[in-house]
């Protein structure tokens, strides 16, 4: 973080007052992997609730991994101090998660589809049994009155 208290931040403030690009790159580091952390988090819970709906999340599951990979790739890249290697690793965590959320809103859509289709088919049960309960009494009457 690029905080007083952390790692980085008391390190460059010790051994690199004169280069204002190591606070920079740690403060992109930090940034970066803050974007990736949060994307991750989110998807994997929007994954288990989309799961929950009975909707396949084999795809989502499997971006998911790989922005997980991407994370745990980017936390090493840190240590090679060198923003083009990082960027590079994290650019494909970034990739994925643009990626998780396209699924994401694909899922949520056929989900609603589902859904209509469910109450469409519902009422056009609902109207049928009406429209049989109808005839039926009407067939009643009719034996009733010969």
């Amino acid at each position: 973080a690029t905080a007083p208290g952390h790692l980085c931040y008391d390190c460059h403030t010790r051994y690199a007052r004169e280069d204002p690009r190591c606070n920079a790159t740690a403060a992109h580091f930090h940034e970066t992997i803050q974007k990736l952390q949060t994307s991750s988090t989110v998807l994997e819970q929007t994954e288990e609730e989309l799961a929950r709906k009975g909707l396949d999340v084999e795809s989502l599951n499997n971006t998911v991994s790989e922005l997980t990979d991407a994370l745990r790739q980017s936390r090493s890249a840190i240590h090679a101090f060198d923003r083009s290697d990082f960027d590079e690793v994290a650019t494909t965590g970034l990739k994925a998660a643009e990626a998780g959320q396209k699924e994401v809103e694909r899922l949520r859509g056929e989900f609603h589809f589902r859904r209509t289709g469910l109450m469409i088919s519902l009422l056009v049960m609902v109207f049928l049994a009406l429209i049989l309960y109808l005839k039926i009494r009407q067939i009643e009457r009719r034996q009733k009155k010969d």
